[in-house]
């Protein structure tokens, strides 16, 4: 008998149509061997060209424990240490905190304990090095204390992988694949826009419209920001590095990591707070070096999920059953993935069968209705009546945040004020006074209402430009500083 059953398959079919998802593939490994590989769908939806088990995937976040596992390499061999504050080697690095700069060390990057929220926007469509994303961190403003609450952050597993760098003399990427990648027999994965872009058989990311149509997207080029998400691979070369978690850091013979440094890997740190109430099968989410530790129905269980432009991932391992799990697909609805991911995990335990895409599409809606509810507050405060306090023209000009880069305003005598941002483009209208409001993402199911508030100084001119673009700092809004009067004589 198959591990993955006949109701397991219908049900990924089933609810694949019913959530307008293009493609699938699931992988199983159980007592070190892979045991089960199956696509199902397209990875290439207008051309009809079938999921395979070798289909490459992004993996996003996914990643992360990778990034995790190569530091651990450079542990093994006395070249780090976790708990090493890491301007000892970084020495130019700097938090937006002092105290948080004296003391970070890779143990609160990897268990996302920096204090610092996403601030997502300042990487996300810029076409950064990885130098250039550390040096952005000084300049963004934690939202809680250093070490006290859970907060996730691509920023600090980017740096891990500055650190990886200047220890090791190679980059993040050449890292990952000769210690990695190679001796685990990867030879499909990559780490790199050319590396997935050059790959035959890979699965293209897709997103639905509010019409329910399906669009194919571009890869997200971020490779600057490798260590927190930018691997790519298959279910057949991601079972590998599944063998090598539960084999305690061997796989075929080879010691890729000593057993004891991974179980470090492997053990909580951070008690994380999701943003709903607890799942009664899932009453507890912690964080360790890349993975959420949970207890699954009282096992404990691995689990890390990974999200980018029309892609979602899930990697999973339930130590006590010798097993793990990995679903890829190319739909951004980060729903199947975790899903199938849990309705495995409960037939290898003999449970009754759950529909766990049902529960978590209705746990995602909530989350989106949040989104929602901050665009009804910046709705709330309009003022019809109201218009601003200069010429529209005099609003245009280039604004700078030295963390999240230039916006720059342009006037058009019909098109109104534009604000540039990174690839965004962004129409101004009117909120209330010097406050305007614009949608990101309009074409998309959940888009998102953004406050922009024009600052005056003492003599009544423009001096900043004010963001609503951090959602983890609340009300407060990210300042950008006039550069340049486009309109000055």
């Amino acid at each position: 008998m198959s591990i993955v059953t006949e109701r397991t398959e219908k049900f990924i079919n089933e609810k694949m149509a019913e959530l307008n998802v293009p493609g699938i593939a699931v992988g199983v490994v159980k007592d070190g061997a892979l045991v089960y590989q199956k696509g199902f769908g397209f990875r290439d939806v207008e051309n009809k060209l079938p999921v395979e088990p070798a289909t490459v995937y992004p993996l996003a976040s996914t990643t992360k424990a990778m990034t995790a596992v190569c530091a651990a390499i450079l542990k093994d061999e006395k070249k780090l240490d976790f708990r090493t504050p890491i301007i000892n080697y970084i020495p130019e690095f700097r938090m937006f905190d002092d105290y948080a700069t004296k003391n970070l060390c890779l143990r609160d990057m990897f268990s996302h304990n920096s204090g610092l929220p996403r601030h997502d926007f300042a990487w996300y469509g810029v076409n950064g090095t990885l130098a250039e994303f550390v040096e952005k961190i000084r300049y963004l403003k934690p939202n809680k204390p250093f070490r006290t609450l859970f907060e996730y952050n691509n920023f600090m597993f980017a740096t891990a992988g500055y650190v990886i760098e200047k220890v090791s003399g190679k980059t993040w990427h050449e890292f990952i694949k000769e210690r990695l990648f190679t001796p685990l027999g990867m030879k499909d994965s990559s780490t790199t826009i050319a590396g997935i872009e050059a790959t035959a058989n890979k699965a293209f990311p897709y997103k639905e419209n509010k019409d329910g149509s399906l669009e194919k997207m571009p890869f997200r080029n971020f490779d600057g920001m490798g260590g927190a998400g930018t691997g790519n691979s298959s279910v057949v070369d991601m079972s590998k590095w599944l063998i090598m978690n539960l084999s305690g850091g061997k796989f075929e013979g080879k010691q890729i990591v000593a057993e004891a440094t991974l179980k470090e890997l492997h053990t909580p740190v951070t008690v994380s707070i999701p943003p709903l109430p607890p799942m009664p099968e899932i009453p507890i989410s912690t964080y360790g070096y890349g993975w959420n530790a949970i207890p699954f129905r009282g096992k404990f269980a691995q689990v890390h999920t990974g999200g980018i432009d029309g892609i979602s991932t899930f990697v999973g391992m339930m130590p006590g059953e010798n097993l793990g799990v990995v679903v890829l697909t190319n739909s951004g609805g980060q729903v199947m993935n975790t899903a199938i991911g849990y309705v495995i995990f409960d037939e290898v335990m003999g449970l009754p069968f759950f529909d766990w895409a049902t529960r978590i599409k209705e746990r995602n809606d909530k989350l989106n209705e949040g989104i929602n509810e901050m665009n009804n507050k910046v709705i709330a405060i309009r003022k019809p009546d109201s218009k601003p306090t200069h010429e529209l023209k005099n609003y245009a000009g280039t604004y700078e945040h030295k963390g999240y880069g230039k916006v720059t305003v342009t006037y058009d005598s019909e098109k109104g004020l534009i604000a540039a941002y990174n690839e965004f483009s962004l129409k101004l209208v009117c909120n209330n006074y010097n406050v305007f409001e614009a949608w990101v993402g309009e074409d998309e199911k959940y888009p998102r209402l953004l406050l922009v508030s024009f600052d005056l100084d003492l003599k009544g001119d423009i001096k900043s430009l004010s963001l609503s673009i951090e959602p983890g700092m609340g009300e407060e809004l990210t300042v950008f500083e006039k550069l340049i009067d486009n309109n000055a004589k």
